[in-house]
């Protein structure tokens, strides 16, 4: 259409294009450690959430159901996550980090910060911290829970 913008202008297109060069350089730091970024995301939020359902650790980690189960699946296999029957719980097996796991997310968390602090580098602590605001303005504007 006449009159729009090219599509690199759009606000769209650079929150994806930021996010997928944010998404490239973790997969290729983390991978230091054997990792994913998804994988990573998924020990990060079991560190902060132990025994936390698979539904709720899908919403957390932006994937479907069925991606987290192949997810779990995969780092229960290596031995980072372990899952177990609770009977308050009925059928719903919560995941945990293992020892293993644990010592695995936290050497990964320097290189994740490491990439952040990068992709943030060019900007002043208070355009960091704007910037922050500002993208949980735009999430909140979009979420379900208006």
């Amino acid at each position: 259409m006449p009159g729009n913008p090219p599509f690199e202008q759009y606000v769209g297109y650079l929150l994806k294009r930021a996010q997928h060069a944010l998404r490239a350089e973790m997969d290729r730091s983390l991978n230091f450690h054997g990792l994913t970024t998804p994988q990573y995301v998924v020990l990060a939020a079991l560190e902060s959430y132990p025994g936390i359902s698979s539904a709720e650790l899908a919403r957390r980690c932006f994937v479907t159901p069925q991606t987290m189960f192949r997810i779990v699946a995969g780092l229960t296999k290596r031995g980072l996550v372990r899952r177990k029957e609770l009977p308050t719980h009925g059928r719903t097996l919560p995941a945990a980090l293992t020892p293993e796991g644990l010592n695995k997310v936290r050497a990964c968390h320097s290189r994740a910060t490491e990439v952040e602090r990068r992709m943030l580098a060019p900007l002043s602590h208070v355009q960091r911290r704007a910037l922050a605001r500002l993208l949980q303005a735009c999430a909140e504007a979009l979420s379900e829970r208006r």
